[in-house]
């Protein structure tokens, strides 16, 4: 894999990314699932400070997954929208990209990442625990139409390396 930082020129790469990742996987497609953004909205997302990470099959040359996060101002980080396009997924790259956003995370200093997951992805949870994040408790998100979807929030202390 290729890891690259995005910027807001990445904008339509994220969004068919998280297109083609959320909207058809239906294991465990609901009414609480994400809805994608506009290539619009995810540039002024990037514009504002978020950041992301895209990975590239490099045998393929074609981008495989994203993550969408943002550096807190003071030790964390929290992500969201981890995406790995369907036929990829089950390969590790979503915890190979994960491991590569969490050195980034460290060589900012900062010492701890989270997230949110929708209680109706059991295999998202499984999948973040087996790389080391906690449960820390639950909670329900009001989404900005109005609904409330009940969320596990998660947590991973990093282990930083001395300089």
């Amino acid at each position: 894999m290729i890891y690259k930082i995005a910027d807001t020129q990445d904008a339509p790469v994220i969004h068919e990314l998280m297109n083609q990742a959320f909207l058809t996987n239906k294991e465990e497609q609901s009414a609480s699932a994400p809805s994608v953004e506009s290539v619009e909205q995810i540039a002024f997302s990037l514009e504002s400070g978020e950041k992301a990470i895209i990975a590239y099959d490099e045998d393929e040359g074609t981008a495989v997954a994203m993550v969408r996060f943002a550096l807190k101002e003071a030790d964390g980080v929290d992500f969201h929208q981890l995406s790995v396009l369907p036929r990829k997924q089950g390969q590790g790259i979503g915890k190979a990209l994960l491991r590569f956003m969490e050195a980034y995370a460290a060589s900012c200093n900062r010492k701890t990442v989270t997230c949110k997951v929708h209680l109706s992805a059991p295999s998202q949870i499984r999948l973040y625990g087996s790389i080391g994040y906690s449960i820390q408790g639950e909670e329900i998100v009001k989404k900005p139409d109005g609904t409330s979807v009940p969320v596990v929030a998660l947590r991973k202390v990093l282990q930083l390396q001395p300089a």
